[in-house]
């Protein structure tokens, strides 16, 4: 058995896992502690020695950076070279000559078949290593607080990618063949078979888009293939350990890489490019990153970036007046000062929902028509493209009812959402609509009359006008065709109106 103090010292030199795993890989082993010096922190456990290396080398090769493999060219060896290149040599010409012929499985036994014969371990080419043949023994993991406290940050960096990358996965496979999937219901299955390999003490369960494509590019299509995986697994396990221990690693890197170039959509990314310039800068970010600081680095960049583009698009939304055209439809023009729908009428839709970051481009807008052009007597806020509206700017909704209700505009809502309805309500800008107003419209100066023969003269053509304006609004606001405006109500319904 190998000695304790020398395992831990040596996992902690090569830098191969984590210093805060190496002792708990070794306690796994049930040898003499490793010594307490402050640089392998206790951790979780394994099966074996020979479990021990090989989690080693995997971990190893999961965690190189695009730095790491530029520093590790100079001192690669020529058998793994040889070995990857054959590999990849198989797949490709199974792959020419027929879809059906199963490429990566000749390979792999071909890679395990001339290691065992040319024993490539003797040479210096890095394999598997033995495998502990059976059943994972069930039970709670040995952690304690000090382990959880160490483990803590990479648990939940591979939550993270567990998350978005099996998302990702469901999603692209779900596009191609035009299917429906449940991303709850994908999640609940991951978290349950990742409570199976805590108590099993396995590798943690991802929704792996190389494996995926492995299945996909057999043909796989049902859960059928996934219990045939199953099955063949427990078979190995029980009876084929022994010939998995040859295989070379280079071997299943050279898989990986195959797989993944598969991954990359060179046509997906000219899409992108030819349609959304933004998303596609951030699709480069997002690779550049993954390649060059790992995945975890470039899934927050990700987030990062398609939120500061989200915030980008709703601070200045796209904005807009309805107006009359010649042929008598409603329509959307862009929001300029004095603008109107009709005579003393402005029916202004905001882009987005209202949150405290483009609050001031609502007031920019209704300050804009108010302010110029001729009498406003009502504006109208179209809310259909309103989804939510925040605390914030439910106070500067409610300043600028108030600053339009001391210039006499009398203001509506029209085609509010009943979330969004609800949320007025609460915010008490729904009472505030309702309310009469507060001052007295200075009078009208009066005109000495002049005595007329005949019947009393008719009001002003414009005059009748404002007047059949006003009864209409204070009735249903206004008529808009739905004709006119896409994706808009029958009609623009009153919210309640100041002024």
């Amino acid at each position: 058995m190998t000695d304790g103090r020398e395992l831990c010292r040596q996992l902690c030199a090569e830098d191969q896992i984590r210093p805060a795993c190496a002792r708990l890989l070794v306690r796994s082993t049930h040898v003499p502690k490793c010594p307490s010096d402050g640089k392998c922190p206790e951790r979780s456990p394994t099966s074996s020695d020979a479990g021990l290396n090989r989690k080693r080398n995997l971990t190893a090769f999961r965690r190189l950076k695009f730095a790491d493999i530029v520093r590790a060219v100079p001192r690669a060896h020529p058998a793994d070279l040889a070995v990857s290149a054959g590999v990849i040599a198989i797949v490709l010409a199974a792959r020419a000559a027929s879809a059906k012929i199963p490429g990566l499985l000749i390979a792999v036994i071909a890679a395990i078949i001339v290691s065992r014969e040319a024993d490539l371990a003797r040479h210096g080419v890095a394999v598997l290593g033995p495998i502990p043949r059976g059943l994972p023994h069930l039970g709670l993991p040995a952690l304690g607080w000090h382990d959880a406290a160490a483990l803590a940050g990479t648990a939940v960096s591979l939550f993270v990618v567990i998350l978005a990358q099996s998302a990702a996965t469901s999603r692209a496979y779900a596009g191609k063949y035009e299917e429906a999937f449940s991303q709850d219901t994908d999640l609940v299955g991951l978290g349950a078979a990742n409570v199976a390999a805590a108590l099993s003490g396995t590798f943690v369960v991802n929704g792996s888009p190389t494996q995926t494509q492995v299945a996909d590019s057999a043909g796989a299509r049902s859960q059928l293939a996934q219990l045939t995986t199953s099955a063949v697994v427990l078979i190995v396990l029980l009876l084929l350990t022994g010939p998995l221990a040859s295989l070379p690693i280079s071997a299943l890197a050279a898989i990986v890489f195959l797989i993944a170039i598969g991954l990359i959509d060179i046509a997906g990314m000219r899409r992108i490019l030819a349609c959304r310039r933004d998303e596609f800068t951030i699709a480069l970010l997002t690779t550049a990153a993954v390649v060059i600081f790992g995945v975890e680095v470039g899934l927050a960049l990700a987030v990062a970036a398609s939120i500061i583009d989200h915030l980008r698009h709703t601070y200045r939304p796209l904005s807009s007046l309805l107006v009359k055209s010649p042929a008598g439809h409603w329509q959307l023009a862009p929001v300029r000062p004095g603008a109107r729908s009709e005579e003393g009428l402005a029916v202004y839709r905001f882009g987005t929902s209202l949150y405290y970051a483009n609050a001031a481009h609502l007031i920019d807008d209704v300050t804009a028509l108010a302010a110029q052009g001729s009498p406003l007597r009502w504006l109208v806020l179209d809310a259909a493209a309103i989804g939510d509206i925040d605390y914030t700017a439910a106070g500067v909704l409610t300043r600028t009812i108030g600053h339009l209700r001391k210039r006499h505009i009398r203001f509506a809502f029209s085609s509010v959402l009943r979330p969004v309805r609800q949320q007025l309500d609460r915010y008490g800008i729904s009472a505030a609509l309702d309310r009469p107003p507060t001052t007295t419209p200075p009078a009208r100066p009066l005109r000495p009359s002049t005595p007329r023969k005949g019947p009393s003269p008719s009001k002003p053509a414009h005059a009748r006008q404002h007047s059949r304006q006003e009864h209409t609004l204070a009735a249903i606001t206004i008529r808009v065709p739905s004709t006119g405006v896409p994706g808009h109500a029958s009609g623009i319904r009153r919210a309640g109106t100041a002024g």
